[in-house]
């Protein structure tokens, strides 16, 4: 099904870009346990009738409005629903034991996050395939699997290089770019949603070590802060003549770009206002 989402006022200040499935449905807010560090929690949008998961993603800006039908909100931050694979949500549960079979309403069990419960009823062992051994689909006992899970990441980290490359994604803002580069940083994207230990097997499956992924992220950091310090540079003030001197001013990313605009053959615009 095609994939749609529209602009909605949570309150009257907050506005969120969700699908028309969490809209549409009887959707409800869980409250769960992060799968890369247990001491904190996220939210995620949960459809009971379909099994889907949304994750709540905060986007924060200095100065933002939404036109939303026909009102205007004044807001600094969008919350936007993402897809999340709900396995990411069983995996933590399920790798802290990796020795025995246990049904699946046992491995999901959290007296912090109760929510997690809810799983139980839209995971079969299908789905559970992916990252354990079953020894009974009907009652889906199931037991960790380090291979099939290791498998299933790799397809993950796959699937998310060729979705930056088919969108034109450049990690870093690299001008060139090799298949590691984008290996690195898909690695880095899966490892926000695995536990530590996994995060280190997931890696040596690749053969990359954990500071090349570090080293990675600061570089998207820095060239997103170069850019935002670009954007928010102030347009240049009147020259200023110092005896024979001008005094150059800064001139802003936009500036820039309009002047390696080649102008041959264009008219000027005051050739538009004079007589013929």
């Amino acid at each position: 099904n095609e994939y749609k989402s529209y602009l909605r006022i949570m309150t009257s200040d907050l506005v969120a870009y969700l699908p028309t499935e969490i809209v549409q449905r009887d959707a409800k807010i869980l409250k769960l346990q992060h799968p890369k560090e247990p001491s904190k929690h996220f939210l995620v949008y949960f459809v009971p009738d379909t099994g889907a998961c949304y994750e709540l993603l905060t986007v924060k800006d200095k100065h933002s409005s939404w036109f939303v039908d026909n009102a205007v909100v004044s807001s600094n931050q969008l919350i936007i629903a993402t897809p999340l694979d709900p396995l990411f949500l069983v995996l933590p549960y399920l790798h802290s034991n990796t020795f025995h079979y246990r049904p699946l309403d046992q491995v999901l069990v959290d007296e912090q996050y109760p929510d997690i419960t809810l799983l139980d009823g839209i995971i079969t062992s299908v789905h559970l395939d992916h990252i354990a051994d079953i020894k009974s689909a009907d009652d889906c006992i199931i037991k960790y699997s380090q291979d099939k899970t290791l498998v299933w990441l790799r397809r993950k980290v796959n699937a998310v290089i060729k979705e930056m490359k088919a969108a034109g994604v450049s990690p870093g803002f690299n001008s060139e770019l090799k298949d590691r580069d984008y290996q690195m940083y898909a690695c880095g994207m899966v490892s926000d949603y695995i536990p530590g230990s996994l995060k280190r097997e997931l890696l040596a499956d690749f053969g990359i070590e954990e500071v090349e992924i570090e080293q990675v992220k600061d570089e998207v950091k820095s060239s997103k802060r170069q850019t935002e310090n670009e954007d928010n540079e102030q347009p240049p003030k009147r020259q200023k003549v110092t005896g024979n001197k001008v005094k150059q001013q800064k001139q802003t990313r936009a500036q820039k770009q309009l002047a390696g605009v080649n102008t041959k053959g264009m008219k000027s615009m005051m050739a538009f206002f004079s007589k013929k």
